[in-house]
């Protein structure tokens, strides 16, 4: 095996405590569903991303695993991944997405992984994505770090791009733009000690966000673009997963008592129930520059100010120091 894969530590029996230096795994996310030519140009920008985090950080492991659904790709594409050295491949058992991502997530806590970086198979990933998270790890205080994307229409080719807001706002949350699940990267140790994961229905990682609330973990977008998501124009929002958003919604505004933003989460349903996918992204988009609006004749405005400057302290601080 490449040396990329084995410098760092030695995997961790007990899971929690890693052993050795920082060892960062990026679990790259393969569903039958995903365009195999997309799926390889993801490989190989992963592969780049990761050289540049291994030649700044030379003493920390990294492994890169790529977990499929056999079924999924053609026996050429399979063979032509086994030959790459420095990607391990994993069958995904049949299950939910969210159950996927917790066996990902148990693999990476057994081999003594401190960071763990989430790829979906078909969105290459930005050369600096790894090095700029595992910074904003390492010195923002974060416990979850995201970023931009550049959404892309399949059939039409229209492009634009979602930078979510640095410190994301119940509003955020509520319109479904605090984060964009491609691009996370976080610390193992804070899931593994409140017991977090993803679970096994729909809007898994939107149920993750409630978690990293009601848990008290910090996240941080870092404002740059970390890749390209591709958008499949035929997608809806159905009914059911409209309920299920709506249930999350109603969880954090009851965690955050922001009971003001009720009717916003009652409106935000009317849309998911109506509007296409595409339609919601571009409310997202919109959205995530409204930083002041969930504040607007609150009484939780000058707490949040207050807050918000703290953070921008931290944040320039941080700034001087990359």
């Amino acid at each position: 095996m490449n040396a990329l894969l084995d410098r760092g530590g030695k995997p961790s029996a007990s899971g929690c405590q890693p052993c050795g230096g920082s060892h960062h795994f990026i679990a790259i996310n393969h569903h039958r569903f995903h365009d195999q030519g997309l799926v390889a140009q993801t490989v190989h920008s992963v592969l780049s991303a990761a050289k540049l985090l291994a030649v700044a950080r030379p003493h920390e492991g990294i492994r890169i695993v790529f977990f499929h659904q056999p079924s999924g790709l053609t026996p050429s594409i399979i063979e032509r991944f086994e030959r790459l050295s420095d990607v391990e491949m994993l069958d995904l058992p049949p299950g939910s997405n969210g159950e996927g991502l917790n066996r990902q997530i148990d693999i990476a806590k057994d081999m003594g992984a401190v960071y763990f970086y989430r790829v979906d198979a078909d969105d290459p990933v930005a050369s600096e994505r790894f090095l700029r998270q595992a910074k904003l790890l390492d010195q923002s205080g974060a416990d979850v770090v995201g970023g931009g994307l550049v959404y892309t229409n399949l059939r039409s080719g229209t492009r634009f791009r979602m930078l979510p807001p640095r410190h994301p706002t119940p509003l955020h949350y509520l319109t479904n733009s605090a984060m964009l699940h491609p691009t996370l990267a976080f610390r193992l140790q804070p899931f593994c000690e409140r017991g977090l994961r993803y679970w096994p229905e729909r809007l898994e990682d939107k149920h993750l966000g409630l978690q990293i609330a009601q848990h008290g973990l910090k996240l941080v977008n870092d404002p740059e673009n970390y890749g390209v998501y591709h958008l499949n124009p035929q997608a809806r929002s159905s009914f059911a997963s409209a309920m299920l958003n709506l249930r999350l919604n109603l969880a954090m505004i009851r965690h955050m008592r922001r009971f003001d933003l009720l009717p916003l989460a009652f409106a935000f349903f009317t849309a998911s129930a109506t509007l296409p996918s595409q339609s919601l992204r571009m409310l997202r988009h919109y959205v995530s520059w409204l930083n002041v609006l969930p504040n607007m004749g609150s009484k939780h405005a000058e707490d949040s100010a207050v807050e918000m400057e703290q953070e921008e302290q931290a944040d320039y601080a941080w700034d001087q120091r990359k």
